[in-house]
Formats: C-alpha cells, sequence, structure tokens
C-alpha cells in the first residue's frame, strides 16, 4: 500500500468514510506525507479502498469525491462502488478498446505465434511451415482487417484463391489446401480462447468450406523391397537400419521410435510401451523376435535415457537422410510424380499392416496395433492387393448365383465369404463397385491408403 513495510496506523480525517496513515519519515511540506483510503459501509458491507500519497497529488477533496462517486453508483444501481470493481471495469474497457483494434496480423504476431512457439507440442518445422502458408495466403488478405469483424466472406477468398492457384499453376493438393484453412481455423480458435471473439468464423461443418481430400498414400512396399531397403541400411548406417527394422515388424511411427526411452521396452515380457503417441492413446505392443534381439544387443541406457539418439545424444526429430539415399539409390521412387506412390519411412508401418491382413488378421486385431481411434483408418492401412479382392469377390459373387441345396448351406457359404472380405479389408460398398464392374479388365476400386 506504499513505499514503506512499518506497520502504520490509521487516523480519522473529520470525514466519515476516509482516514488516513502518516509515514514514517517521509515529509510532505511542514508535515509527515499521508496516505488517504477509503473505508465506508453499503448495505451493511464493508469496503475498503486505498488513493494514494498525498505527495502523489491524492487529496481530501479527491478522496471525498472518489466516496461520493461510489455512493452515487451504489444508488444507482449502475457503475462501481468499489476499487476492485473499478478496477475490472477499467480492465474491460482496455479490453474492449483492444478488440476494436485488434487487426488479424497484429493478432497472429502478438498472440498466436508466441503461443504456438512456446508449446512443447510443436515442432520448429510445423511452426516455420505455418508461418510461411500465413504469410503467403492469410495475411494478404485478411492482414488490415478487425479480428473481431472477420465473416464467412472473407474466408470464401482465401479457400478460392487456393482453388484457383491449384487450377492454374497445379501444384497445390487438396491437402494442402484444408492445411492452410485448418492454420486459419486454429488462429482463430486461439483469438476465441482469449475473448477477442465469440465465435469461429471457419467451420468446415459448412458445404461451402468443405474440401475433397483423397491424400491416401498407395505406396505399400512390394514383394523383397523391403529386404532391398534393409539390406542396404544395414551397409550405411546400424542405428537407421535397426529403426526401419523396428518400424518394419511393429508398425510403430518415426515419432513414436524417436520418443521410445529404455524404461518403455520390457525385454522380460516381450512388450514395447508406446507412450504419447499420435492419437495421445498409450498402447503396447508385443515384440517381433527379431526386435528382441536387436534391443538386447543394444547397450541399455539409462531407464530415462532414448534408445535411439542423434550424434549429440539427444532426441532425433527426423528420419536420417541414410534412409532416403537408400530409396533414391535402388531407384524405387523413379518415373514416378505422384508423392501420393513414393516409398517412404512411413510405408514400413504400410507393410507391417498389409502383411498382418494377408495373413488373416482381423482388423480390429490389426487397430490394436497399430493405435488407431477409427477402425476405417486401419482399413485403409490393411489394404489387401487387387488381385486379392478381385478373387474374393468373384468367389463372393458365385456363391450368390448358385443354386443351394440347402438354404443353411447357401447362408453359411454367404457368411464365410463376408468373413473373408472383412479379413481383407473391403467393404460392402467395395464389394458392390467390383460386382457391378462392366468387365475384368476394369479397374476395381481401391482401399485408401494413408
Amino acid at each position: 500500500m506504499g513505499d514503506t513495510k512499518e506497520k502504520m496506523d490509521w487516523f480519522p480525517t473529520g470525514q466519515a468514510g476516509i482516514r488516513y496513515r502518516k509515514h514514517p519519515t517521509r515529509k510532505h511540506g511542514i508535515r509527515y506525507d499521508r496516505y488517504f483510503a477509503l473505508h465506508y459501509k453499503l448495505d451493511g458491507k464493508l469496503h475498503d479502498a486505498g488513493l494514494g500519497w498525498e505527495s502523489q497529488g491524492i487529496t481530501l477533496a479527491e478522496a471525498q469525491s472518489k466516496l461520493a462517486e461510489y455512493k452515487k453508483h451504489h444508488l444507482r444501481g449502475a457503475g462501481p462502488i468499489n476499487a476492485k470493481q473499478e478496477k475490472a471495469e477499467r480492465k474491460a474497457t482496455k479490453k474492449a478498446e483492444e478488440i476494436k483494434n485488434m487487426t488479424v496480423d497484429k493478432f497472429y504476431q502478438e498472440y498466436y505465434l508466441p503461443e504456438v512457439e512456446t508449446s512443447e507440442l510443436r515442432k520448429d518445422f510445423t511452426n516455420k511451415d505455418e508461418n510461411l502458408r500465413y504469410l503467403k495466403w492469410i495475411k494478404p488478405v485478411l492482414g488490415d482487417k478487425q479480428l473481431s469483424k472477420i465473416g464467412d466472406t472473407d474466408i470464401q477468398r482465401i479457400k478460392h484463391n487456393l482453388e484457383e492457384h491449384k487450377i492454374n499453376k497445379h501444384n497445390l493438393s487438396p491437402r494442402t489446401i484444408q492445411y492452410t484453412l485448418s492454420i486459419l481455423r486454429h488462429i482463430f480458435n486461439v483469438a476465441r480462447e482469449k475473448g477477442f471473439i465469440d465465435k469461429n468464423p471457419v467451420s468446415f461443418k459448412k458445404k461451402s468450406m468443405r474440401v475433397h481430400v483423397n491424400n491416401g498414400r498407395k505406396n505399400f512396399l512390394e514383394h523383397g523391397e523391403a529386404d532391398l531397403i534393409l539390406t542396404e541400411l544395414k551397409k550405411r548406417s546400424e542405428q537407421t537400419y535397426n529403426i526401419a527394422l523396428l518400424s518394419l515388424n511393429s508398425g510403430m511411427r518415426f515419432g513414436e521410435i524417436a520418443k521410445l526411452k529404455w524404461l518403455h521396452v520390457d525385454l522380460d515380457n516381450h512388450v514395447i510401451h508406446i507412450m504419447d503417441p499420435k492419437n495421445k492413446n498409450n498402447r503396447d505392443v508385443p515384440m517381433a523376435d527379431v526386435i528382441h534381439e536387436i534391443f538386447s544387443a543394444m547397450p541399455k541406457g539409462e531407464p530415462e535415457e532414448y534408445v535411439f539418439k542423434n550424434r549429440k545424444g539427444e532426441k532425433l526429430t527426423e528420419v536420417s537422410n541414410v534412409y532416403s539415399r537408400v530409396i533414391k539409390d535402388l531407384k524405387l521412387n523413379e518415373g514416378i510424380s505422384d508423392k501420393r506412390y513414393h516409398v517412404c519411412f512411413h510405408s514400413l508401418r504400410h507393410a507391417f499392416a498389409s502383411k498382418l491382413a494377408k495373413n488373416g488378421e482381423s482388423l480390429f486385431v490389426i487397430m490394436g496395433l497399430l493405435g488407431h481411434k477409427n477402425p476405417q483408418m486401419t482399413a485403409r492401412y490393411a489394404h489387401a492387393s487387387q488381385k486379392d479382392m478381385v478373387a474374393a469377390v468373384r468367389k463372393f459373387n458365385a456363391s450368390v448365383g448358385e443354386s443351394p441345396n440347402e438354404e443353411k448351406t447357401s447362408e453359411e457359404k454367404i457368411e464365410a465369404l463376408k468373413l473373408q472380405l472383412e479379413k481383407l479389408g473391403i467393404s460392402a460398398d467395395q464389394a458392390v463397385q467390383i460386382l457391378t464392374s462392366k468387365s475384368d479388365n476394369q479397374a476395381t476400386p481401391e482401399v485408401k491408403s494413408a
């Protein structure tokens, strides 16, 4: 309440509801400096409000004026009746003025960027990528506009610009458009959380905001390609080889492998504990024998030590470029312009899931091993080959066309074939599309991969 911590007694001013304290050493004029404060009751409730020192310009007359103001507000039933309410009102007024003057770019620079840049869940390259997209697509359209006035028309302008660029330049995929709009939505989500807007103007529930995305990867490794990759990796980098082998035999994502610590590796029970994965649901993955052999041969570190580290002994942040060089040297992506068909590190996870599906494992089991929340995602990974799909549907078609000797036998056959279709990851709609194909040579519908 002042610039001294020594206890001071209150003295009456002769005016009801106003009192003061004397400064123990400092004088103002010929007398000791006085600190004025209000001490009054309204409706039986006691209120206190410190005003300030006389040397700072606070006078008895000003204290009287402030007390009269509070009492007037009380009688009218409007306005602050104590210092706490007055402070809250000033804060609200300041916030309202800030909202009025807040542009999209000012909010992005002063609030959004500092928040995402300090988030431990984000990677540096994610922030850099978002910033580039903001500067190229969002700022030119919305940067100088008032944040609270942004509406659907403004959002549609950005979407239109992205789609026009796609048509004319042929280098923006639907997923890129969707991702840029998602950045915009996140900016407004943060603005809503901080009280700058009441409603997010970006909603993918609106039909006009929908972007058809079919970016599912179709880069399933052909027979023998995984062996070629592993053979070359083993020659060049033992750690990259071990990481690739782990993904191929567990379906683990690179991010999950990079986070793996020795306390997560249970050699006794042949289990890998995957913590804080992409979908936030921890899971346990049984350890294949080949993986158990690799972990057993490695020097075991401290429980909190990462199993795989970079040259500085720190957590890995990206797949080693040794892997990409091997893919390039083996020419696995040569002549393929569509990146969805490119072999990448994630292809090893695909290969693991595909092999499980081809071995007849149920989608439920594959879903658990991959750590998926959505069964549709599992079906995309557990992608049966076109040959298997055609063969399965032909069997299904033949069984439906038969003249059964017994109704029960026919039903049993149909149920068995339906189960076979399910194991191959073929939905009922896909089966219908294949059955209604005009010729055997016509391309059959393909399960989307990601």
